[in-house]
C-alpha cells in the first residue's frame, strides 16, 4: 500500500470519527431538550391538575351559595306573600326593590312586578309621596331608625286607617347605606277600640258628674 493511500485512509477515518462525534453530541442535546420538555410538561400537568381541583372546589362553593340563596329567596318570598304587614325595601332613589303582598294591595296592583322599580310618586298621590320621600331622606341623611311611629292613611270609603311604622337604613355587607327597609302594621282595629272605650269613659264620667245621687258599683258577686 502506498503512502498516499495510507494518508487518504487516515483522513477518511478522521472525518468519520468527527461526524460520529457530532452526531452523538447532537443526539445528546436533543435528548436533554426532550427531557427538559418532559419536565416542563409534567409541571404543566401538575399545575393543570391543581387548577382543576381549585375550580372544582370553587364550583362546589358556588353551588352551595346558590342553594342557600334559593332557600333564602323562598323564605323571603313566603314571608312577603303571606304577612299582613306592609314590608318593603327601597333603593336610595326611593324605588321599590321588594314589597309584600299588602303593599301591592295598597297601591291597587295585581302583581309585585307592577310595583318594583317605581317610586311613591308613580304609585301614590303627590301629597303622600312627598311626605314619604321627606321621611326616607331624613333617615338616610341622619343614619337613624324610626321606630313605631303612628300615622294615618285615608281609605277609599272615606274612613281612616292607622298604622305603626318602623323604618331604618338598608345597608350592604360593607355597612354602607343603600336604601330603606320598612314595615307598617295596621292598628286600625285597636285604635277604634281605644276610641270607643274613651267615648264610653267620657260618657260615664259625664253621667256621674251630672247626678247628685250617690252610686255604688258592684260586681256580679256583690
Amino acid at each position: 500500500e502506498s503512502i498516499a493511500q495510507i494518508i487518504a485512509s487516515s483522513l477518511h477515518s478522521g472525518k468519520i470519527n468527527e461526524t460520529t462525534k457530532n452526531l452523538l453530541n447532537e443526539t445528546q442535546a436533543k435528548a436533554e431538550a426532550m427531557k427538559a420538555q418532559e419536565e416542563e410538561l409534567r409541571q404543566n400537568m401538575e399545575e393543570l391538575a391543581a387548577t382543576q381541583e381549585q375550580m372544582e372546589r370553587r364550583n362546589k362553593e358556588l353551588e352551595d351559595i346558590q342553594k342557600r340563596f334559593e332557600q333564602e329567596k323562598i323564605l323571603i318570598d313566603t314571608l312577603l306573600q303571606h304577612t299582613e304587614d306592609r314590608v318593603y325595601f327601597k333603593d336610595k332613589e326611593g324605588r321599590y326593590l321588594r314589597v309584600s303582598r299588602s303593599v301591592v294591595d295598597k297601591f291597587h296592583k295585581n302583581q309585585e312586578s307592577e310595583v318594583l322599580g317605581k317610586s311613591d310618586f308613580e304609585l301614590d298621590n303627590v301629597e303622600s309621596a312627598k311626605a314619604t320621600q321627606a321621611d326616607d331622606r331624613k333617615i338616610l341623611r341622619n343614619q337613624e331608625s324610626v321606630i313605631e311611629t303612628e300615622h294615618t292613611e285615608p281609605l277609599d270609603d272615606g274612613g281612616t286607617a292607622w298604622f305603626y311604622a318602623t323604618k331604618r337604613p338598608l345597608k350592604d355587607a360593607s355597612g354602607e347605606s343603600v336604601g330603606i327597609v320598612g314595615i307598617s302594621r295596621d292598628i286600625t282595629r285597636q285604635k277604634l277600640i281605644e276610641t270607643e272605650l274613651q267615648k264610653r269613659d267620657s260618657w260615664l264620667n259625664h253621667f256621674f258628674r251630672s247626678k247628685s245621687e250617690s252610686f255604688v258599683v258592684i260586681n256580679q258577686y256583690g
